[in-house]
C-alpha cells in the first residue's frame, strides 16, 4: 500500500489558490487515483477540465495536447494538511464524475513554480502548435 493512499490533500496552483481536495484511493507507480471535491478557486479553471474531457471523448489529439499544456502551466501541486512539503504533480485530469488522476513529479514544487512562471500560456500553446 502506498504512503499516499487514504489521505486527503488540497490541490493548489502556483498562485496558492485552492482548486479542491483530492482523496487518494490508490496509487500505481507514480500515478495517483482518487475523488475530487471542488474548492473555492475551481470555477476559474473548471472549463479547462471540461474541454479536456470533451476532447478526449472525440480523440481530438491536437486539442488534448494544447489543453494539457495549459493545465500544466497552472503549476499544480498537492498540499498536505499537516504542512509537509508540497508535492508537484503533472498530467492532472479532473473528470465530470468527480474522479481525478495525476502523476507525481520528480521536481520540487519550487522548481515547478519557476518553470510555470517563466512560460506564458501563449508560449506553451505556440510550442504545442509547432509540434503538430
Amino acid at each position: 500500500m502506498s504512503r499516499y493512499v487514504g489521505h486527503s490533500v488540497e490541490l493548489m496552483d502556483t498562485e496558492q489558490r485552492q482548486l479542491g481536495r483530492m482523496r487518494i484511493a490508490r496509487q500505481e507507480e507514480e500515478v495517483l487515483y482518487g475523488t475530487f471535491v471542488p474548492g473555492p478557486a475551481f470555477p476559474s479553471v473548471e472549463q479547462l477540465f471540461h474541454a479536456f474531457e470533451a476532447a478526449v471523448e472525440v480523440q481530438a489529439l491536437h486539442v488534448i495536447e494544447t489543453l494539457d499544456a495549459t493545465i500544466a502551466a497552472l503549476g499544480l501541486y498537492l498540499q498536505w494538511p499537516d504542512t509537509r512539503e508540497p508535492i508537484a504533480v503533472q498530467d492532472v485530469q479532473i473528470w465530470s464524475d468527480s474522479s481525478i488522476t495525476c502523476r507525481l513529479c520528480e521536481q520540487s514544487v519550487a522548481a515547478a513554480k519557476v518553470v510555470s512562471q517563466t512560460k506564458s500560456l501563449r508560449q506553451i500553446a505556440e510550442a504545442t502548435n509547432r509540434r503538430t
